[in-house]
């Protein structure tokens, strides 16, 4: 099982609001090294963030949650538009905005 796939399965199962929400932070964490450095990866990455949107957990947070916010972004980015540079930018931004 991919680690995705792990965590969107926890996400979608998991009921405990602040568990859940750390275990979202911590996938974006893993995942923000290689969305740095590897911006031709981004679609991919976004890819898997986006897909986060239908799990339980995303359906639970508010409108103005940095944490949905942040699976929006992925989701417009997935799909490779023209200003995927400042996207990207836009991205790593809000995922190291959760960094205390």
């Amino acid at each position: 099982m991919s680690l995705s796939e792990a965590t969107f399965n926890t996400l979608d199962h998991d009921k405990n609001p602040e568990s859940m929400r750390r275990y979202f932070v911590e996938y974006l964490l893993k995942l923000l090294p290689n969305l740095k450095s590897n911006q031709q990866a981004s679609p991919e990455i976004a890819y898997s963030i986006a897909g986060m949107l239908s799990s339980h957990f995303a359906q639970t947070l508010n409108n103005n949650d940095p944490l949905l916010e942040i699976m929006i972004i992925a989701g417009e980015l997935e799909t490779s538009p023209a200003n995927s540079l400042e996207l990207t930018e836009e991205l790593i931004r809000k995922i190291e905005s959760l960094i205390v």
